[in-house]
């Protein structure tokens, strides 16, 4: 077994061995973050902009109501001021949850990669210490 393991190919050995290691912890890395972009990219993100399109249609039809009516009252802009109240709260109701659940994810997600990046790193150090003790 020694004559395998000779000094000229421990190096290259261990190159390999800490490239594979590298590649595993990025396709975990990789697995874990997939859908994480969803939650902050798009809900958290377009949610508060589509609450404000809503808020802002429902003004347009508050006024349109107003243009409309003989007398100027509350009766006259209240559907419209409603659709903007409720657009709004669909917007916030959409992104403070998704923005919250990204947050925590990516914690998670960083707590898991480290404890990936510390095996592999103790599983290179080990390999190492195994081919060292077997040229010897």
């Amino acid at each position: 077994m020694a004559g395998y393991l000779s000094k000229s190919h421990s190096p290259i050995r261990q190159a390999f061995i800490t490239a594979a290691a590298n590649r595993g912890f990025t396709r975990c890395e990789l697995g874990l973050s997939r859908g994480l972009p969803l939650f902050d990219t798009t809900v958290a993100s377009a949610a508060p902009f589509i609450g404000l399109f809503g808020t802002v249609v429902g003004i347009i039809i508050a006024f349109r109501g107003l243009s409309t009516a003989s007398a100027s009252s509350i009766q006259a802009v209240a559907p419209g001021i409603a659709e903007a109240l409720i657009a709004t709260a669909a917007g916030i109701a959409a992104a403070v949850p998704a923005a919250i659940f990204y947050n925590h994810f990516l914690n998670r997600i960083k707590a898991l990669t480290a404890i990936i990046d510390r095996f592999s790193l103790e599983l290179i150090n080990l390999v190492e210490r195994h081919y060292v003790k077997a040229i010897r």
